[in-house]
Order: structure tokens, then C-alpha cells, then sequence
């Protein structure tokens, strides 16, 4: 199992699964797609090393899929739900997240 920069394994990824990323993610190597890019760009092998994440990257990304054979459709990619990134906001800035909260 890959895990790649954004902190997901590459096996779960849609756009991996899909042919659309077809090197795990790795900065230095992948560069023409923004997470990676950006890893790259601030010296850092995975965004949670990065003193800025989670940023505006995880807020979503616009990828062209095809879901089936010729038929291909535009979606907003994210690696993260936005009820886990506000969770790990809240938790970055030292708030205890009850874990009822979790579930």
C-alpha cells in the first residue's frame, strides 16, 4: 500500500483507481497536479508536515472523470470530507473533539 502525499492510500483514490493519476503521488515527481505540486514546491513529502494544512487544496479540486466507458463527467475532488477537515481544524488549534463528534 502507497500512501501518498495529500496522507490517503493511492489504492482508495478515485483518481488513481481511474487511470487519471496513474503514478502514486510523490512530490518532485508528480508535478502537474496541484497537492503534489505544492508538497514539492514547500519541501515537504506529505501536506501534514506542512505548517499550512490542511489548506485551500483540500477544499477541492476540479477533475474530468469517466465513470464509464465515453462518458465523462466534471466533479470537485477532495481527499478529505469537509466534516473531517473542520474536525482537524478544530483539533490543530487545540480544541478536544468529544468523540461522540466523530461518529
Amino acid at each position: 500500500m502507497h500512501i501518498s502525499v495529500c496522507g490517503i492510500a493511492c489504492e482508495v483514490c478515485i483518481l488513481y483507481r481511474k487511470g487519471i493519476c496513474r503514478n502514486p503521488c510523490e512530490p518532485k515527481v508528480d508535478t502537474h497536479r496541484p497537492i503534489p505540486r505544492c508538497a514539492a514546491e514547500r519541501g515537504v513529502r506529505y501536506c501534514s508536515s506542512c505548517k499550512e494544512f490542511p489548506c485551500d487544496l483540500y477544499e477541492g479540486i476540479p477533475v474530468e472523470v469517466e465513470l464509464e466507458p465515453g462518458k465523462r463527467v466534471r466533479a470537485e475532488w477532495r481527499p478529505y470530507s469537509k466534516i473531517f477537515l473542520e474536525m482537524l481544524r478544530t483539533r490543530l488549534k487545540g480544541v478536544r473533539v468529544p468523540y461522540r463528534f466523530l461518529l
